[in-house]
C-alpha cells in the first residue's frame, strides 16, 4: 500500500522495506533475482509516471535496488548472477530513458551483462578446460553489443560508444592471442564471427568516411585471425607476416581507388599500408635467413609500389631502401659470406635512389653532396680489397665497377661519378702494378719503363700541342660545369 502513496519518502522506505524482507528470508541468489526485479519494476514505474516528484523517487531507488542486487549475486557460480546483471541493464535504460545523458552506462552495463551471461555459462557447463578460452566469446560479445550504436551514429554518444566497445573486442582478441591454446575449433569459429562483424562495421563506417573504422577492422582482422590460427594448433610465424604484407598491399590498392571520394579514409588505409608489413616482423622467421630476407625483398618492393602510388613518396622510399638493404645484410650474414665491406655497394646505391627522391626538398647543393657521399660509398667498398690486399677478382670487379661508374656519369652528366670513378680507378690499377712489380722485379721493371715513356711521351705532346691541349682542356673544363654535381 505504501508504494501506491504520493510521498517519496513513504515509497522510498516501503520499497526498502521489502528488500530487506526479501534479502533476509531468502537464499542470496534468489534475493538478488528478486531485488534486481523488483528495482527494474520500479525504475520503469518511475519513468512512465507522470507525477515528476514521485517518479523520480521510485526511479532512484529502482537503480540503488540493482546495485543492491549486483552485491548480493557477486558468486560467479550462481545462477543469481547473470540473472541480476541483466535486470541492471534493463533498469539502467529506464534511467537513460530519463536521463538521457546517462545514455553511455546503458550501453556499458548490456556489454557486462553480456559477459556475466558467458562468464556464468562458460562455468555452468565447463569440463575442465583453460579459462582463457571465453576470451574470443567476450571479444564475440563486444562487437555484438556494439552493433546497434554503430547502426544508429544519429543517436547522441553512440558514436563513441560504438569505438569503445569495438576497441574493446579487438583488446580481448588482443589477449586471446597470447593466451588461448590450441586444439579449440569452437573458439576459433567465435573468433572468425567476431573479425567478420568488425570488419563488416568497419566497411559501413568507410562508405561514410570515417577513419576510426579502418583502424578498429584491421586490428580486429589482425588479432582474430591470428587468435583463430592459435585456437585451431597452428604455429605463428611466416604466414602471418606474409598475411600482414598482403593486408598492407590491398589496403594500399583500395587507397588509391577512394583518394578522391573518401578522403580521410583514404589517408588511413595508405598508413596501414605503409606500417603494417613492419607489424608483421613481429612473427617473421628470424631463425631462417633465407626466408627472412625473401621477405624483406617482399617489403622492398612494396614500398616501391607504394612509393609510386602516393602523392608523397618520401617514406615510402626510405622504408624500401631500408628493407632491401636488411635483406642483404640477413643473407649475407646468413650464408656466412666474409667481406662485409660490399654491403656498402647497395647501400651506397640506395643512396642515390633516396637522393633522386628527395632531389626537390634537398635542392642542387645538398642533392650533389649527398650523390657524391654515396657514390664514394660505392667505389671506395669496390677498390677496398684489391688496395689492401692482393685479390685479382676483386682487382677486375672494382674496375668493371669504376667504369660503369664513369660512363653512368657522362650519360647521366654527373661529375661525381666520373670525377670519383676516375680517382678509384686510377689508384687501384696503379696500386695493382706496384703491388705486382715489388714482388715480380721484371713486372716492376716493365712497369717503370712504360711509366717513364708515358711521362716522356705526355711531355712531348704537351711542348708540341700546347695551345690545343689547353683549349681542348677549355672546352672539357667548360662541360663538366653544366652539369650536376
Amino acid at each position: 500500500m505504501l508504494l501506491v502513496t504520493s510521498r517519496p519518502a513513504e515509497s522510498v522506505a516501503a520499497a526498502l522495506l521489502v528488500a530487506a524482507s526479501v534479502a533476509v528470508a531468502l537464499p542470496l541468489p534468489v534475493a538478488g533475482a528478486l531485488i534486481g526485479a523488483f528495482g527494474a519494476g520500479l525504475a520503469w514505474l518511475g519513468a512512465y509516471r507522470r507525477d515528476e516528484e514521485a517518479s523520480r523517487a521510485w526511479l532512484h531507488t529502482g537503480w540503488a535496488l540493482g546495485v543492491l542486487s549486483l552485491v548480493l549475486s557477486a558468486n560467479l557460480h550462481a545462477w543469481g548472477m547473470p540473472v541480476s546483471w541483466v535486470l541492471a541493464a534493463i533498469t539502467a535504460w529506464a534511467v537513460q530513458r530519463v536521463f538521457p545523458s546517462v545514455r553511455w552506462v546503458a550501453w556499458s552495463l548490456v556489454w557486462a551483462a553480456s559477459h556475466a551471461v558467458l562468464a556464468w555459462a562458460g562455468l555452468a557447463l565447463s569440463t575442465g578446460a583453460p579459462v582463457a578460452l571465453i576470451l574470443p566469446w567476450f571479444a564475440l560479445a563486444s562487437v555484438l553489443v556494439a552493433v546497434v550504436p554503430s547502426l544508429r551514429p544519429w543517436v547522441p554518444q553512440h558514436g563513441r560508444v560504438s569505438v569503445v566497445l569495438r576497441a574493446v573486442s579487438v583488446l580481448e582478441l588482443a589477449l586471446a592471442m597470447f593466451v588461448v591454446p590450441g586444439g579449440f575449433e569452437r573458439e576459433a569459429v567465435a573468433a572468425l564471427a567476431a573479425v567478420g562483424v568488425a570488419v563488416w562495421l568497419a566497411v559501413r563506417d568507410a562508405k561514410d568516411d570515417e577513419p576510426a573504422g579502418v583502424w578498429l577492422g584491421t586490428l580486429a582482422l589482425t588479432c582474430g585471425v591470428v587468435t583463430a590460427r592459435v585456437s585451431w594448433g597452428a604455429s605463428v610465424g611466416l604466414p602471418e607476416s606474409v598475411a600482414a604484407l598482403v593486408l598492407a598491399f590491398v589496403a594500399a590498392v583500395v587507397s588509391g581507388r577512394v583518394a578522391t571520394q573518401l578522403e580521410a579514409v583514404s589517408t588511413e588505409l595508405a598508413r596501414v599500408a605503409r606500417w603494417w608489413p613492419l607489424v608483421g616482423l613481429v612473427t617473421a622467421p628470424w631463425g631462417s635467413p633465407t626466408s627472412l630476407s625473401v621477405l624483406l625483398v617482399a617489403m622492398a618492393v612494396h614500398y616501391v609500389v607504394l612509393a609510386r602510388l602516393e602523392p608523397s613518396r618520401g617514406v615510402s622510399s626510405v622504408l624500401g631502401a631500408v628493407a632491401f638493404n636488411a635483406a642483404v645484410v640477413v643473407q649475407w650474414v646468413g650464408l656466412g659470406w666474409s667481406e662485409p665491406q660490399y654491403l656498402l655497394i647497395p647501400a651506397g646505391l640506395s643512396g642515390l635512389v633516396l637522393v633522386h627522391v628527395f632531389a626537390n626538398e634537398l635542392g642542387d647543393v645538398w642533392s650533389a653532396r649527398l650523390r657524391a657521399v654515396a657514390v664514394g660509398l660505392v667505389y671506395a667498398a669496390a677498390a677496398f680489397r684489391p688496395l689492401a690486399l692482393d685479390a685479382p677478382w676483386a682487382f677486375f670487379l672494382c674496375v668493371a665497377l669504376c667504369v660503369a661508374g664513369v660512363g653512368a656519369g657522362v650519360a647521366l652528366r654527373l661529375r661525381s661519378f666520373v670525377t670519383l670513378g676516375s680517382v678509384f680507378l686510377v689508384t687501384t690499377v696503379v696500386a695493382t702494378l706496384v703491388r705486382w712489380g715489388v714482388r715480380e722485379p721484371r713486372l716492376g721493371a716493365l712497369f717503370l719503363s712504360g711509366l717513364g715513356l708515358a711521362v716522356v711521351a705526355f711531355m712531348v705532346v704537351v711542348t708540341t700541342k700546347k695551345a690545343e691541349l689547353l683549349e681542348r682542356y677549355k672546352r672539357v673544363r667548360g662541360a663538366l660545369e653544366r652539369w650536376e654535381g
